[in-house]
């Protein structure tokens, strides 16, 4: 397991392109899809129109990765707004090792690298609070030609 205490975009060019990788918005609808466990909650996000998922310690969301065809997956990128103390949130990709992100106080974007690989069908991205509170706005699969 990977532990990162801050993160950085990758040089221009190093991917080829930046989809959203998974539905977040299900969690906040309550979609099937969307399996959650612990206190989440559908927020406010920075825009009004826009819901953020709350994650407090302990909860967990898995969500679908919305695969790209002749892709392989460079980077997992997160819009997060984290508080509390004892911030660590667990971010997974079926197949993949996990990483553990400790964000910065207040919102940021976390990226993780995921070593250029073609994710399983039916693969699935688990976003674990371990602790801290998260409101995540969007998760973003940055791109690679395969």
């Amino acid at each position: 397991m990977l532990l990162l205490t801050s993160c950085g975009s990758p040089p221009p060019g190093s991917v080829d392109e930046e989809t959203f990788l998974v539905d977040l918005e299900a969690c906040a609808r309550g979609d099937v899809i969307c399996q959650k466990s612990g206190p989440v909650t559908a927020v406010e996000g920075l825009q009004q129109a826009k819901t953020a998922v709350r994650m407090g310690a302990g909860a967990s969301i898995s969500l679908p990765i919305q695969q790209t065809e002749g892709r392989k997956l460079a980077w997992v990128a997160l819009g997060v707004r984290s508080e509390g103390l004892d911030r660590e949130l667990s971010v997974t990709v079926t197949g993949q090792p996990g990483a553990v992100a400790v964000p910065t106080w207040g919102w940021a974007r976390v990226e993780l690298g995921q070593g250029d690989v073609v994710p399983p069908p039916g693969a699935r991205l688990t976003l674990v609070a371990k602790g801290g509170t998260f409101d995540v706005l969007w998760v973003v699969g940055r791109w690679k030609r395969e």
